[in-house]
């Protein structure tokens, strides 16, 4: 029998209800950063859009191991990033265009033009749905960025 059981009852519920109380206060602080962040998600995501695209044109101004290097690295961490925060902030879609960025990037060996237009795109895309705040399944709004999805899928084969 531990310490806890050898107390009187009515001080084994206080301390249970003090821990409760804790809890839920603790839970309650959470949501409210998460509200903060989730009101955050569009402003600093958007910079990182812009710094994908400024990734786009340093690519097409150089090929080879350098190209490689550029989105493999540098681009695919922060697709990777957005994949992993979009549908933790509300914006399931933003998770849907990175996992599809990743997934075409990933056992690439090179990028040619046509891929580096191909993510161009999916960037666009993604700059779409934070403008027009496509949270949850984006709507009617998320159609033709679906479509688009769904044709970058189809050429990744």
């Amino acid at each position: 029998m531990g310490v806890y059981d050898e107390l009187p009852s009515v001080f084994r519920k206080d301390k249970q209800a003090e821990a409760n109380q804790e809890t839920k206060q603790l839970a309650e602080q959470a949501a409210l950063a998460l509200a903060d962040l989730v009101e955050d998600y569009p402003k600093w995501t958007m910079s990182e859009i812009h710094q994908m695209f400024s990734l786009l044109d340093q690519a097409l101004s150089v090929s080879g191991e350098e190209r490689f290097l550029l989105i493999r690295e540098a681009f695919f961490r922060k697709a990777h990033d957005i994949k992993g925060q979009g549908t933790t902030f509300g914006y399931p879609l933003m998770t849907e265009i990175g996992s599809v960025i990743c997934d075409y990037l990933r056992n690439k060996t090179a990028f040619s033009d046509h891929d580096l237009a191909l993510m161009r795109t999916c960037v666009q895309d993604l700059s779409f749905v934070l403008d027009n705040h496509l949270m949850g399944d984006g709507g009617d709004k998320a159609l033709p960025v679906r479509e688009r999805l769904a044709s970058v899928k189809g050429d990744e084969q």
